[in-house]
């Protein structure tokens, strides 16, 4: 019996990790070393044991350059694999990206926010909708560095941590509506180890 629920755990892990390494895919895109090679502007950014990531632009019909980058994986028998990260990616160190989710809309400079960012969110006919220009009412702006990365939720006239993560996906999950703050850099992101993009 010990070992039948054994491997019905193995499995359920299996399939949970899987789950996860797809849905990082939306992040990035495999590419060839043909159209790795049409990119213009190629620079190296980050040379670690992990891979190498480059910095490249790539040209528009519309005569925008699009700047993203790009990540070098080694594989086997001395090959690489090459990935078009999303623009929206950063670089947290030599081993970690930030796959970063569209900022919230705002319509004055509150997104510019340099310790993160306060929105509204409320649910109308079963849609959510986000109000970035809104602050609480009585709002006294907390000690932000005493806040790291998570989400937080109004109540009680304080902000209170509701998750560790900082990520679309949670806060989705969390489906919770009122005022919240994400602490700097003011957006959804996850964090992504070199070795998860494959």
């Amino acid at each position: 019996m010990q070992k039948i629920l054994c491997v019905i755990s193995l499995c359920f892990a299996c399939l949970i990790s899987n789950a996860q390494k797809a849905d990082l895919k939306r992040y990035y895109t495999k590419i060839s070393q043909h159209e790795f090679s049409c990119y213009d502007s190629v620079s190296l950014k980050i040379k670690s044991k992990y891979g190498n990531v480059y910095h490249a632009f790539q040209p528009t019909p519309y005569g925008i350059k699009l700047d993203f980058f790009v990540f070098e994986k080694p594989a086997k028998n001395d090959k690489k694999l090459l990935f078009k990260m999303d623009e929206l990616t950063q670089i947290k160190n030599d081993s970690t990206f930030m796959l970063c989710d569209p900022p919230l809309k705002a319509t004055s400079d509150t997104i510019n926010w340099p310790n993160g960012i306060l929105f509204y969110k409320f649910t109308k006919s079963h849609e959510s909708n986000f109000s970035v220009d809104s602050l609480p009412p009585n709002f006294h702006a907390p000690d932000y560095s005493s806040m790291n990365m998570g989400i937080y939720q109004y109540k009680d006239d304080k902000l209170v941590k509701i998750s560790s993560l900082q990520s679309w996906d949670e806060f989705d999950r969390l489906n919770v509506n009122g005022f919240f703050y994400l602490p700097n850099p003011g957006f959804f992101y996850r964090l992504a180890k070199f070795d998860e993009i494959e």
